[in-house]
């Protein structure tokens, strides 16, 4: 998959920008690839019509209720949308919606390269003969919580959350395509493992970045992979997700450095790719048991206990030394 620009809304069917559609977040300044999450209002009863987009669009009802009338793909369709309901509309489909009442809902534009790249790689079709069927005020309770989840990361934004939102990307992409796709094929057994050279590549790439956000398709990108195949291999071959070895990894360079910097426990943090300190110490303590800052002091207070044991040792050896010396010279 090729290297992806920040999703902005102007790749959109410019829905929130329709007289009588209020946004109220959106992910855009948050610089997120893989997908754009709008949260908004709309008013009704609403008529809009849509021209094609290249991406594919997951639309969930928050809250309200209200009757919904579509014309996609040259036919028609009448639901009655409730609250947890989902919406789906494939990329490259023009479509035109009516709605009797106001409703709150989350857009979700999914990156075709996605889905393409699922269809590729799991279930070797050639995704250019392939599309996701459109569904209106469907009942999906898989791909509506996977929706909340997006909501919920765009309502408590987090700087290293690139690679949870990719995550979350190729979770919904996987769950469109065998969920909502046509009858597929069986998908060939996958390759067992990473070879050695792309798994150091993308060990590297993580030493090498920590201070950084780092997302999954940066590390298959490192590897030579796509990222479906990299997340599949990756585990394969080193027991846990990348998502865990990153955050193992963050983690032991906050040891080592509480044990050799005098930096304070924020500037660790940031160095280390957390976005706070708080961030840190959440995960510090999840996987180690205590807080960075009782891991320094107990690696102080065993330092010099060390270096004081070590220095009643020369001095009982001294005394032992001259005792000796005495007793030579009697």
């Amino acid at each position: 998959m090729a290297v992806l620009d920040v999703f902005r809304n102007e790749a959109t069917h410019g829905i929130f920008s329709m007289p009588g559609h209020r946004p109220q977040l959106s992910s855009e300044a948050l610089g997120w690839r893989t997908m754009l999450v709008v949260v908004g209002h709309e008013e009704g009863p609403f008529t809009m019509n849509c021209k094609s987009v290249g991406d594919y669009l997951v639309v969930l009802q928050l809250k309200g209720s209200t009757r919904l009338h579509w014309q996609v793909q040259g036919r028609s369709e009448t639901q009655m949308a409730l609250a947890g309901s989902i919406s789906v509309v494939p990329a490259e489909e023009e479509f035109s919606l009516d709605a009797e009442s106001a409703t709150d809902t989350a857009h979700v534009y999914l990156r075709r390269a996605l889905i393409d790249d699922v269809i590729a790689e799991s279930m070797r079709q050639d995704p250019r003969r392939f599309t996701v069927a459109p569904c209106l005020a469907a009942h999906d309770p898989l791909l509506e919580q996977l929706t909340l989840a997006c909501v919920a990361a765009l309502k408590q934004p987090i700087p290293s959350t690139s690679l949870y939102i990719d995550k979350l990307a190729w979770a919904m992409a996987a769950h469109l395509v065998h969920r909502h796709g046509p009858t597929l094929k069986k998908p060939s057994p996958p390759a067992i493992g990473l070879q050695r050279r792309r798994l150091d590549r993308a060990r590297e790439y993580v030493e090498e970045h920590l201070g950084r956000d780092i997302g999954i398709s940066d590390l298959a990108r490192a590897a030579a992979l796509s990222p479906v195949h990299f997340a599949r291999s990756f585990k394969q071959a080193m027991g846990v997700a990348p998502h865990q070895y990153l955050m193992s990894a963050r983690i032991e360079r906050v040891k080592k450095m509480l044990l050799s910097d005098e930096r304070t426990l924020s500037d660790i943090a940031t160095l280390c790719g957390f976005c706070h300190q708080e961030h840190m110490t959440r995960v510090f303590r999840r996987l180690c048991g205590s807080t960075p800052g009782a891991f320094r002091k107990s690696a102080r207070c065993n330092t010099s206990i060390q270096k004081g044991g070590g220095r009643l040792s020369r001095f009982n050896s001294t005394r032992r030394s001259g005792r000796e010396i005495e007793a030579g010279a009697l």
